[in-house]
């Protein structure tokens, strides 16, 4: 409403009223701003998501699954971030520089740190990497000292003997961070920190799945009855184990009588020594089994317990088959033909640039830990466990899966 102030201009006493009315109204109008903007002030207060540290987790443990198993794979709504798809000119900003931090010095480590370097000419940013040469101190100082350095953020191979302590590290060096390979969950399964993973419970059942629809093809028509499972696992890692857990289940419910026997490498490295001799002793202390399966949460059990078949003469009535897609094809590409024949393979660009993307959007501020991956959270987790994607391979298959991966991410035409 607009006040025509003239005409009232020759009445004093309503020009008085007017004057304190406008000045009342200026007041109530005034306080009602400060009001909203505290109101609005707390609600962000309350509900902003942190780059570095997740609320803690509310989910009862009766909850929906918390697991990656329910999660989604990949972006499922146009304008979400963190992707390589993601709409972004990365060489309008300046070049960030990123740290990789792995436990200790594997395959896996090194080809996923070359991955990196091959995708830093299409993200515009410089890698470097920090082995903790498998030492707890190692691995955590570096992350402290690298803080140091100007780096941007951390893409962390999170390692389950130091969860904890890598989220309080981290959180105290407020550096933009997300990890790769292995979940950090609480108590209640929640997913805590932005996760590039597999479903690792397909994982398993893949593999064994895998197995039965082609043994018939090395082996013929044999008795089934006469095959037995061994599994070279690693139990004190979460994902690990539940990854060994859907290789075993889906064995029972596809030979629901035969044996299984496990050489569990919890405790120990992991390198293909330590499963070279599980598989040895079991080989030993079993020698009339007719047929084995043998699967490796990784792919350095399964290089070593290949090499245990090989000592013991036994390549005709062994079949391996592991998770990952760095060791074996190195294997195929240097001749190798023998009784590894498989993999359910997870390309190191399959997790690198996903998290190399999701980093980006953090670092860039167009994602926070709260927003990274939403559409594809599972239910009850604080943070996404992005899915890797996945496929199996064999020695006829890998070539082409790789020169597929490689299109996917823009590193061939």
């Amino acid at each position: 409403m607009c006040i025509t102030y003239t005409h009232i201009y020759n009445i004093e006493r309503r020009k008085k009223v007017k004057k304190v009315v406008a000045i009342l109204l200026v007041l109530i109008i005034t306080c009602s701003l400060i009001a909203c903007n505290s109101s609005s002030n707390q609600s962000k207060e309350s509900t902003a998501p942190s780059a570095s540290a997740p609320k803690e987790s509310t989910a009862p443990e009766s909850s929906a699954p918390t697991t990656e198993d329910t999660a989604t794979e990949g972006p499922q709504a146009a304008g979400t971030v963190g992707y390589i798809t993601d709409d972004v000119d990365h060489f309008a900003r300046d070049t960030y520089k990123i740290g990789y931090f792995y436990y200790a010095p594997m395959a896996l480590n090194k080809l996923h740190y070359e991955a990196m370097q091959n995708m830093q000419s299409v993200l515009n940013f410089e890698a470097s990497e920090f082995s903790g040469n498998d030492d707890a101190e190692t691995y955590l100082r570096n992350m402290e000292i690298a803080s140091t350095q100007g780096f941007d953020g951390y893409v962390i191979e999170s390692n389950a003997n130091v969860f904890d302590r890598i989220y309080e590290v981290m959180n105290d060096l407020d550096i933009p961070y997300l990890y790769t390979v292995n979940a950090y969950r609480d108590e209640n399964g929640a997913n805590l920190v932005p996760t590039v993973v597999l479903n690792q419970y397909k994982n398993g059942q893949t593999q064994t799945q895998w197995f039965y629809d082609h043994y018939r093809d090395y082996w013929g028509d044999v008795d089934e009855s006469k095959i037995v499972l061994m599994s070279i696992e690693y139990s004190t890692a979460p994902d690990l184990d539940k990854r060994a857990d859907g290789v075993k289940d889906k064995f029972m419910e596809l030979f629901p009588d035969n044996e299984i026997l496990i050489g569990d490498c919890a405790g120990n490295s992991l390198n293909e020594q330590v499963a070279y001799d599980k598989a040895a002793a079991l080989i030993s202390a079993n020698p009339d089994v007719e047929h084995w399966f043998i699967t490796g949460t990784i792919e350095n059990f399964g290089q070593g317990a290949a090499r245990a078949i090989e000592a013991a003469g036994k390549e005709d009535i062994t079949l391996i088959v592991t998770s990952g897609a760095n060791v074996l094809p190195v294997e195929w590409d240097a001749g190798y033909d023998g009784c590894w024949v498989a993999s359910y393979a997870v390309y190191n660009y399959n997790y690198v640039v996903p998290a190399l993307c999701g980093l980006i959007a953090l670092m860039d501020g167009r994602a926070t830990w709260d927003t990274l991956w939403a559409e594809s959270r599972a239910p009850g987790d604080i943070c996404t466990a992005y899915i890797a994607g996945d496929q199996m391979v064999t020695i006829d298959t890998y070539k082409s899966v790789q020169d597929e991966i490689a299109k996917e991410f823009g590193l061939s035409e």
